[in-house]
């Protein structure tokens, strides 16, 4: 072989090694970087936050004070609301992200799906702004980890959400334990309705309810640390699967879809003793003068909605066995500025104002939120001192933080949907092995398109 091929060989593969190596070490676009001299200009619009649906109305209060403070008698400040369910959500922020839509300039994005939008480059990298004025020490320890990718943050947090147990102590005895609760929910000569509301339905509330089972019952992470290895066929896993089985086939549980918003009206009307909730529940069941998701309320609805307000107990979410820990899964959302926004600055200028000392408070005072910002952690507002003492005793644990958890929650709660709406004697293990397959085929690089998937 002559000189000049082989020169010409070794001059491609060096290319190609710096090609690589400037993939791999060179920094993120400085392009797509939040810059904190932003901050120093006056704010401009439009700007738009996107988020679902504003249960306690608190993200559209947020709009309305930044309005009346930087344009006041305008609308420059928009808030564009969607669904409850994180799911639908998800699917909407990334088609709109990826297509370079210009419908959003802040998200409110749930803490499960940040790692999916670090990692596929579809969010702005806010390392400055967290930075400067060493901001990270503002917020709770917990919430910031589910901002971080690979190191750097690309979000702030905003909504803290931890599940509690709201029960009526006018008709039920304070639960010692998940099976206690299993046990006074049973319909029976006094109690014809189910007596227990929980996000049972095939969407990803599903998945955070079984996790919360197994956790408590002792269960390990089904995901193991490095993201690479499913661990769901654990013994705790297959228990926590038998009670939501038994619960829906003795209608402990309603045999039918549940989401949040439907699992909080039927409550404050009466119809079931206890309710797994997030913080926001606490606000609305006092709300005793309207009914919830903006729907007229009648006398009659207004008066069974005063009886559960004066009679609802807010506790930690039950230990698996009495005694036990009270385990919950923690939820929220961060304010992350998409790619695809086509008023960065503005945005940047909205985050700030949101996660602002005065609008947390207002959060905390009139949402039940619990506080996002650790200098607030501990004041409280309407019904929040029993939310404050609940969430204290509990063991907040983490879904699992990996860029696939869209899909692999989605195998997960349609095929415990299917098991536990199945028939008595349902070979409980193998399914759980079929669930345990398909989402390690996910983590391997696969297809997402599997049978457990079917809903």
């Amino acid at each position: 072989m002559s000189r000049k091929p082989i020169i010409a060989l070794a001059l491609g593969v060096a290319l190609v090694v710096i090609g690589v190596l400037i993939v791999v070490l060179w920094p993120e676009d400085p392009s797509f970087q939040v810059k904190t001299s932003w901050l120093g200009e006056r704010p401009s619009g439009p700007v738009r936050l996107c988020g679902s649906e504003d249960v306690t109305k608190a993200r559209r209060r947020a709009v309305k004070d930044y309005n009346d403070k930087y344009f006041p008698g305008s609308t420059m400040a928009t808030y564009s609301e969607g669904s409850f369910l994180a799911d639908e959500e998800h699917d909407r922020y990334v088609r709109s992200v990826e297509e370079g839509s210009d419908d959003c300039d802040v998200i409110l994005l749930d803490v499960v799906y940040m790692k999916e939008f670090a990692a596929n480059h579809l969010l702005y990298d806010m390392t400055p702004y967290l930075d400067q004025h060493d901001r990270r020490a503002d917020f709770d320890s917990d919430m910031l980890q589910t901002v971080e990718h690979e190191g750097r943050p690309w979000g702030v947090p905003k909504e803290l959400d931890v599940g509690v147990l709201y029960y009526r102590a006018d008709q039920v005895r304070p639960p010692r334990s998940w099976q206690d609760v299993y046990e006074q929910s049973k319909p029976g000569p006094s109690h014809d309705l189910p007596g227990l509301r929980v996000q049972v339905g095939p969407y990803e509330g599903l998945t955070v309810i079984l996790l919360e089972l197994a956790y408590a019952a002792g269960a390990d992470p089904i995901i193991t640390d490095d993201g690479k290895t499913a661990e769901i066929d654990q013994p705790h896993v297959r228990e926590a699967l038998k009670f939501l089985h038994d619960a829906f086939r003795e209608r402990a549980i309603p045999q039918v879809p549940q989401i949040d918003t439907s699992n909080l009206e039927q409550y404050a009307l009466g119809r079931a003793r206890f309710l797994r909730g997030w913080p926001f529940v606490a606000a609305e069941i006092r709300n005793a003068e309207g009914g919830s998701e903006g729907k007229p309320s009648t006398p009659r609805a207004q008066r069974a909605r005063r009886v559960t307000a004066a009679n609802t107990t807010i506790v930690r979410l039950p230990p698996w066995t009495p005694g036990g820990d009270s385990v919950s899964v923690l939820g929220g959302r961060n304010l992350v500025v998409p790619r695809s926004a086509p008023h960065p600055s503005a945005a940047l200028h909205l985050i700030d104002f949101m996660t602002s000392q005065e609008q947390v408070r207002q959060d905390v005072k009139e949402g039940s939120q619990l506080s996002v910002r650790k200098d607030l952690a501990e004041e409280f507002g309407f019904g929040n001192r029993d939310l404050l003492k609940a969430v204290s005793e509990t063991n907040v644990m983490q879904r699992p933080s990996i860029p696939q958890y869209a899909d692999v929650s989605t195998i997960i709660s349609c095929g415990v949907s299917n098991i536990i709406q199945g028939p008595a004697g349902i070979a409980i293990r193998e399914r759980l092995q079929d669930i345990e397959r398909d989402v390690q085929s996910v983590l391997d690089g696969g297809s997402a398109d599997l049978k457990s998937r079917a809903c």
